[in-house]
């Protein structure tokens, strides 16, 4: 290594100014690949530098985020709380009106309903129709309490104009299943000129569950498999010697 000396006549000396290095010999790659280790290592600490601060500017991005989900959270549980009791109130309602159509369904079941009985017999007492014409149509042997007639009611509809057929009559009777066994068996019954059919009563929303077992039937019947529909909407199906009730016939 040399030593230039920049001072003279009266210029400042290396000592003054500093001194100018100008390798030389065998040392001059190792100068240079020194030089660009340290512009590598300055390049390096300026991206670190630029990563580090973005990392810091995403964090506090995330901390904002953090605050604002902290504050959601907050008002979720504050809203839970105040739809849990109408939860609960939906659910005992539910559960009530529930029980409600059970009891529907099982006083429906102890009833009947007749169809074509022509309007205005026996004035407007239709209980009075009913015994009488079930007293003269079952007799086959039963004592007479058992066509008694603990109510029975026109469905209440508009009566029925002119040629229009008139309204059923649902009654609840004492012995129903001998009344229906006896309808099943002796038919057709005529009340007056028109024919009258006597059926088990059940709801709309029954009669339509009902209706929803027609077009499953066919198929345990084309796999040679025992069904019936037990009154009032539950299909039965034995398979594997095993009796399965289905309440929705779309599980068959």
């Amino acid at each position: 290594m040399q030593v230039e000396k920049w001072g003279s006549q009266g210029e400042m000396t290396d000592l003054e100014k500093g001194t100018h290095l100008k390798w030389e010999g065998p040392e001059a790659p190792l100068a240079k690949h020194t030089e660009m280790l340290l512009e590598a290592i300055r390049d390096t600490k300026m991206t670190l530098e630029e990563q580090i601060a973005a990392g810091v500017n995403q964090m506090g991005f995330l901390y904002e985020d953090h605050k604002k989900l902290a504050k959601l959270d907050k008002e979720t549980d504050t809203q839970i709380s105040t739809v849990r009791p109408n939860v609960r109130d939906l659910t005992t309602r539910c559960f009530g009106k529930k029980r409600g159509k059970i009891m529907l369904v099982d006083l429906l079941q102890d009833n009947l309903s007749l169809v074509e009985a022509p309007e205005g017999t026996k004035g407007s007492n239709v209980e009075l129709l009913m015994e009488d014409w079930l007293f003269r149509k079952v007799l086959l042997g039963q004592p007479l309490w058992c066509f008694s007639v603990e109510r029975a009611i026109r469905i209440p509809v508009p009566p029925p104009v002119q040629r229009v057929g008139p309204r059923s009559i649902s009654a609840q009777l004492l012995k129903r299943d001998v009344k229906l066994q006896a309808s099943q068996k002796h038919g057709p019954w005529m009340l007056g000129s028109r024919e009258a059919i006597l059926y088990p009563d059940c709801t709309t929303l029954v009669q339509r569950q009902r209706g929803t077992c027609v077009p499953v039937k066919k198929v345990p019947r084309q796999l040679n498999l025992k069904y019936v529909l037990i009154y009032p909407a539950k299909l039965r199906i034995v398979y594997t010697s095993k009796a399965h009730f289905l309440l929705i016939a779309q599980e068959a």
